[in-house]
């Protein structure tokens, strides 16, 4: 006896193939892990969160085939450390130098 019993087929829906979402296999970059690496594109923005005892700086990064939205708020400090080639340019320039 099915543990769900036999009117399961309500449940099933149909699906709808959505070509924005397809990504092409030789963009795809897996690490050692079998991870997806997804590659940030550019910084558009940035912000300064003060909060009780700390400030934090944040900028808005964009992103290579983000599901979902295109762009994301990442502490500043930690995407220097990984991605410092973003920072070059005219309006990070002055701060990758000191």
């Amino acid at each position: 006896m099915p543990i769900f019993g036999d009117n399961i087929s309500h449940q099933l829906r149909k699906c709808v193939v959505d070509d924005t979402m397809v990504v092409p296999w030789e963009d795809i970059k897996i690490d050692e892990r079998l991870n997806y690496v997804e590659q940030p594109v550019a910084i558009l923005d940035r912000e300064t969160k003060t909060l009780r005892n700390k400030t934090i700086n944040l900028v808005k990064v964009q992103w290579r085939h983000r599901r979902g939205s295109e762009w994301t708020w990442e502490p500043e400090d930690e995407m220097r450390t990984h991605y410092l080639d973003l920072f070059v340019g005219d309006d990070f320039e002055d701060e990758v130098c000191s």
